[in-house]
């Protein structure tokens, strides 16, 4: 048993292993070279690569910490000079010795090889690591857990110590050097079934399901953001619960990678594509007002038209010469309405994909904002658009100072009586002496004795008084009413210690903190709604023009039509007179709608800038331009750190973390 279980966690390990080395794996042994040298031909340095292996409990807490260091020595050197703050050095590879300086100085006797070697450390890991279970929605300990079943939520949350605080655009901003945490665990199917995993994979062979999850620690707090993911959460139906140890991989090789000069390339060519997308909506706009403006004077002078066109009776010259222009003026028109009715037909070939965007975007926004409220604990419906508004608005409510001061009183009040009550056997006991006491005064008194000349039959009838008082039961009835009377003075003396009354107020501010958190999460649920409403309007829009210009299209087949049957020949003069004041007719009124879909046009046009070029703009200028300086920071922190235990001047290192968790239940 004991043989299989090593083999599965190290089939763990090596899946997670494999997922963050994957990259420099194939750069390191892609082609056989020269490790003596770098890539511009000069010597190469000696460098340290360390594994920092963390062991915890089942619950995340740090037992201890083993750290293993490989120092590289290409050039064969006789010695190498390190530095670490590791304690029980031990080489684990080789005989070779070392002597050990100030400060963290080591030197060791290399003889030209690698060294390998190994110590413990006291220290705090760059990530710390707490993991939470919950049964059926209830939280529950690791050991309490084993056995049980039911729906098994275990939740990885990461937290990030090392931050710095760094010169970012001229101020100074508190960042993190960045890590990725993937955790891994093999989930037997006899006894876990319907396995989810937030942000993460499942790969499932039929008899085990591996489970793997990744988080960035500290980075929405570093990058001003909340849309990262910084904890993994498994679900599962569960059989009695057992869990073998789960391996968690901590790195910053990723962002020690990255190259964020061409992102700044990136900017630029984005900010001057926008810049050239705003002038020629700008040139657009332009045209769109003076093509309304002509349709306005064409629909005001139709009465003038039809008025002409009556006039053709009186003379086929006239006519002649008429229809010659009316048809060089219908060619240019039929041109204008075929490219607004094309233009206008591929709006709304697009128009779909807008608002199904827009509604994706809504449906995301919704779900993180339902995944803020279950990891502060706030037990909601999952959010829609149709319900978000009463579902915060009732989780406000539940948020009221005077609500919650009075239950987190009488829960105060609840925990210092029950603290009180325990001690009542103690309490009783004082009471009873001093009562005793008074009882056997008064019998000493009322016999006429002293209690310096008392002899030993009369102190035992003295005693045998003081015994039936006591347990009289007025006696024990004043008792009884002295013990409750000290009770309750001590309750409402706690109750009033700085320390209860501290805890209630800490629970009137966390009310009040999230209240404010759900006040500003209802106003950009609502803006992200109004922007959703505003993309359907324009589409609607953007339809209304396109029917209006298909029926100018139309007309003026028609009128075109009438036109040349009159070009025909005056034979048919009065009939083609008679088509073209028809046509006509239908020219107004086509000419009529195409005014008011031109509007509409216009109208959308300015709002697509305002509210769609615009605001990517200012994104791009504003949000992109901090992002971006945040990003680099960080990256430039993560470049720096380079060893967990310590680096000699002049060396270069890597460093990975590796979490080990202990096993819950008969996976031990």
């Amino acid at each position: 048993m004991k043989k299989k279980l090593n083999r599965s966690v190290l089939r763990l390990a090596a899946c997670i292993l494999a997922v963050a080395v994957l990259t420099t794996a194939v750069g390191a042994f892609g082609a056989v070279r020269d490790t003596s040298k770098n890539a511009d031909g000069s010597a190469a340095a000696s460098k340290k690569d360390e594994i920092v292996y963390v062991f915890t409990d089942a619950e995340g807490n740090t037992k201890n910490v083993l750290v293993s260091d490989w120092l590289t020595n290409p050039q064969k050197e006789a010695t190498l000079a390190d530095c670490s703050s590791l304690e029980n050095l031990e080489n684990v590879k080789g005989n070779e010795g070392y002597t050990a300086g100030e400060n963290g100085a080591v030197t060791w006797q290399a003889d030209g090889e690698d060294i390998y070697y190994q110590g413990t450390s006291e220290q705090t890991p760059a990530v710390s690591m707490k993991i939470e279970y919950l049964l059926d929605g209830q939280k529950i300990s690791a050991s309490e857990l084993a056995g049980k079943s039911g729906v098994v939520t275990i939740r990885y949350e990461y937290t990030n110590n090392e931050t710095q605080t760094v010169e970012i655009d001229g101020k100074q901003q508190t960042v993190c050097v960045p890590f990725a945490a993937l955790t891994g665990m093999m989930l037997d199917n006899a006894h876990f079934r319907n396995v989810t995993v937030s942000n993460g994979k499942l790969v499932n062979d039929g008899q085990r399901t591996v489970v793997v999850g990744f988080a960035l620690p500290g980075m929405n707090a570093a990058l001003d953001t909340e849309l990262l993911p910084e904890a993994v959460e498994i679900t599962a139906d569960v059989t009695d619960f057992s869990l073998s140890t789960t391996m968690t991989l901590v790195t910053n090789e990723l962002f020690s990678e990255l190259d964020l000069g061409k992102a700044e390339d990136l900017k630029t060519e984005l900010t001057d594509a926008l810049d050239q997308l705003t002038d020629a909506l700008d040139q657009l706009m332009d045209g769109s007002s003076q093509l309304y403006d002509g349709l306005t004077q064409l629909l005001e002078k139709s009465d003038a038209l039809v008025s002409g066109v009556s006039e053709l009776k009186d003379g086929s010259q006239a006519l002649v010469d008429g229809t010659s222009a009316l048809q060089t003026g219908m060619t240019q028109l039929q041109d204008g309405a075929n490219q607004l009715t094309d233009g206008l037909n591929y709006l709304d070939t697009q128009s779909k994909a807008l608002v199904d965007g827009s509604t994706q975007l809504f449906d995301a926004v919704l779900a993180t904002a339902s995944s803020q409220l279950a990891a502060a604990g706030v037990e909601a419906p999952a959010l829609t658009r149709d319900n978000y508004r009463g579902v915060l608005n009732g989780v406000s409510a539940q948020l009221d100072e005077a609500a919650v001061r009075k239950m987190a009183t009488e829960q105060a009040r609840a925990q210092v009586e029950a603290a009180v009550r325990a001690n009542s056997a103690t309490i009783r006991a004082s009471v009873t002496a001093q009562v005793q006491a008074q009882v056997t005064a008064s019998v000493m008194q009322q016999m006429g004795l002293d209690a310096s000349t008392i002899t030993p039959e009369q102190q035992a009838a003295v005693d045998a008084a003081v015994a039936q008082i006591m347990a009289s039961a007025e006696t024990q009835a004043q008792i009884d009413a002295a013990v409750e009377s000290a009770i309750q003075s001590m309750i409402e003396t706690q109750m009033q210690s700085e320390s209860v009354q501290a805890g209630i107020e800490e629970a009137v501010q966390k009310a009040a903190a999230g209240s404010g958190m759900i006040a500003n999460l209802l106003a950009q649920l609502d803006q992200v709604a109004a922007f959703c409403d505003g993309v359907s309007q324009y589409t609607g829009g953007v339809a209304t023009a396109k029917a209006g210009a298909n029926t100018l299209l139309k007309g003026t087949d028609t009128l075109s039509a009438g036109i040349d049957q009159l070009a025909g020949g005056t034979g048919r003069l009065n009939l083609g007179l008679a088509q073209l004041q028809s046509g006509v007719n239908q020219l107004v009124a086509g000419v009529s709608k195409l005014k008011d879909g031109q509007m509409e046009l216009s109208d959308g046009l300015k709002q697509f800038k305002e509210e769609g070029i615009d605001k990517l703009s200012e994104s791009v200028n504003g949000n992109l331009s901090m992002l971006y300086s945040r990003a680099k920071a960080m990256c430039e922190l993560s470049k720096a750190y380079q060893s967990f235990s310590g680096l000699a001047d002049g060396m270069s290192g890597t460093v990975r973390f590796l979490y080990r968790t202990d096993a819950i239940g008969d996976a031990e």
